[in-house]
């Protein structure tokens, strides 16, 4: 064997290890990519079951809720909840919506969670949608018309 055919030996497998390598690398990111989608779907599950529970634990909060959604005057301190729980719920939505832009929240997840804000929205609470003209300006751009979008599609 001469040493041009060492050389070109050398070079095949130079390239084999290059492309089990490559193949290595794409396996360990596909694995990666679905751990790192089914935590982020842990974790959005979480902080939706957080936000709900603000209502079991605190019956007051629940009262508030209670009378918000059915039109009733409230006063100074029921509107400040109200409003703060209408500002978790966006925020929440906000979240959910960027990972799923992302590529992190499975597509058939997110339609199911677009379905539900849609609901929540024009009739499972309208005082969600009322607060929502008012404060729509301080979320990002793109949450905005997706949020516009989804109130405008019937539930």
């Amino acid at each position: 064997m001469t040493i041009q055919d060492l050389g070109s030996f050398g070079e095949l497998v130079s390239g084999v290890a290059v492309l089990v390598t490559l193949i290595y690398l794409i396996v360990q990111l596909r694995q990666n990519t679905a751990t790192i989608r089914a935590q982020t779907r842990g974790l959005l599950t979480q902080q939706s079951i957080r936000v709900q529970s603000l209502l079991l634990e605190n019956p007051h909060v629940a009262e508030v809720v209670a009378k918000s959604r059915k039109g009733e005057v409230l006063d100074d301190r029921e509107e400040l909840i109200d409003l703060t729980r209408c500002f978790v719920w966006f925020r929440h939505w906000e979240n959910v919506h960027y990972q799923y832009r992302q590529g992190l929240y499975d597509e058939a997840e997110y339609l199911a969670q677009r379905r539900a804000i849609a609901w929540r929205m024009n009739e499972g609470d309208p005082a969600l949608r009322r607060v929502w003209a008012g404060v729509k300006q301080r979320y990002s751009p793109d949450f905005v018309e997706e949020m516009e979008s989804v109130i405008a599609e019937p539930a």
